[in-house]
């Protein structure tokens, strides 16, 4: 399956989507009846609102990429790691339900590139792989936070949930000896699905808040077999930090 540039934006397009009509449908819910939590006396406020809305970026460490070159008429197996540090930006609405509980979604996406040079020798030959990997990563997180407030003026807490992402990829590989060149060339994608825990705290300011948030997700290895001798295996799990901004309304 070949992924297109308008495959992306539509994407994109229905990410931001969703999270226009989840807060759309929370408001309604809201002035509709719906109970509304209280707001502590003072200029300080843990929340101004049931529903927020906020930005930031997210810094991601990652261990991502395994590449195995399958033994050859040269030599045998050996295998290359990439990791990766990424910095990228997301987007993440939430409800709060009750005075200590909320849940939330964001959407995230970032894309990273891996290039790599071996060579295998045998008795009266050499062969070399010349390996490319292109990534993209469209993020979507779901889940619920649990918190408590500090001295009126933020709060503590811990959250879990689930990460669901589709990651279009292209790899192309090249092989040299004496007979010559030989290349291939592959587009796909394939769906991650991760688990994610973490702790978070907040500084508010009437209706404004700004937040740090430590997490770690652990999720499924899609492993893309076989180009040339090479066997792809891709998992975008690890440790993030997150840094936001935002109001609640």
């Amino acid at each position: 399956m070949k992924p297109r540039k308008s495959t992306y934006r539509s994407l994109l397009i229905v990410a931001f989507g969703t999270l226009v009509m989840l807060t759309a449908s929370l408001a309604a819910a809201q002035q509709s009846g719906l109970p509304y939590p209280p707001i502590p006396p003072g200029m300080f406020s843990v929340y101004g609102g049931p529903l927020y809305l906020s930005g930031g970026i997210k810094f991601t460490n990652l261990d991502s990429v395994k590449l195995n070159i399958e033994p050859t008429e040269v030599s045998g197996q050996f295998e290359h790691r990439f990791t990766d540090k990424v910095w990228y930006p997301v987007i993440e609405v939430g409800y709060q339900g009750s005075n200590f509980y909320e849940c939330f979604a964001s959407f995230a996406w970032y894309s990273t590139s891996h290039a790599y040079s071996a060579d295998q020798s045998g008795p009266n030959s050499v062969l070399r792989h010349d390996y490319h990997l292109d990534m993209e990563v469209y993020e979507t997180r779901t889940g619920g936070r649990s918190w408590t407030p500090i001295w009126g003026l933020g709060r503590v807490g811990v959250h879990l949930g689930v990460i669901n992402s589709i990651v279009p990829f292209h790899v192309d590989v090249i092989r040299r000896n004496q007979q010559g060149v030989v290349e291939g060339h592959q587009d796909d994608w394939f769906w991650h699905f991760a688990g994610f825990c973490g702790l978070e705290t907040e500084a508010a300011f009437r209706n404004f808040f700004a937040k740090a948030t430590a997490e770690y997700s652990l999720g499924t290895t899609y492993t893309y077999n076989m180009l040339l001798n090479t066997e792809t295996e891709m998992n975008i799990s690890g440790f993030s930090a997150i840094f936001q901004a935002g109001f609640r309304f």
